[in-house]
């Protein structure tokens, strides 16, 4: 193995986008709101990741370049009091990705986004709550044609989903 891949410190510097968001939440009765939100996020930042061996030479041992564009995410959500024990939410989330067809990388073979929520609030007593959540991710399946530096092609379709629960618990004292 070559000197740049010898034990030692890396550094990788890394511009990350700005994200700017604007919400509004809607209080319709005492037991009923709603939220919406829109956000930008400025991939057009990140142009690469270098790495590079902290060397006399400072070494570059990776480059990773990124022909991301900027990306819009909107997100509508409601609220709902049953009684002043239980809170029910849903929620709905449009998000677009910053990488296109002819840029795609297996790395990241991200696509365009649909995300569902539900979830709940136990108020148990006036210290103790219990909180739980379910949210799926629909990933639009993507597709990839890309060439290596090395010539080699890779031609495909890749397709994801996700599935996330949570459940917690706060003790006010």
């Amino acid at each position: 193995v070559g000197a740049a891949y010898a034990d030692g410190p890396i550094t990788a510097p890394l511009v990350l986008p700005s994200v700017t968001t604007l919400g509004v939440q809607y209080e319709f009765t005492d037991s009923f709101r709603m939220t919406g939100d829109v956000q930008w996020t400025d991939w057009h930042s990140l142009k690469s990741v270098d790495i590079y061996r902290d060397n006399a030479a400072r070494t570059q041992v990776a480059h990773e370049s990124f022909e991301w564009e900027d990306s819009r995410a909107y997100s509508l959500g409601a609220e709902f009091d049953l009684s002043e024990a239980f809170t029910l939410r849903g929620g709905l989330s449009l998000d677009q990705t910053p990488t296109q067809d002819a840029h795609r990388t297996p790395r990241l073979p991200d696509n365009d986004r649909r995300i569902f929520t539900v979830g709940m609030t136990w108020n148990v007593s006036d210290t103790l709550s219990i909180d739980a959540a379910y949210m799926r991710i629909q990933i639009k399946d993507p597709s990839i044609a890309t060439t290596s530096a090395s010539g080699s092609r890779l031609v495909g379709e890749y397709s994801g989903n996700a599935n996330l629960l949570g459940v917690g618990a706060q003790l006010k004292f």
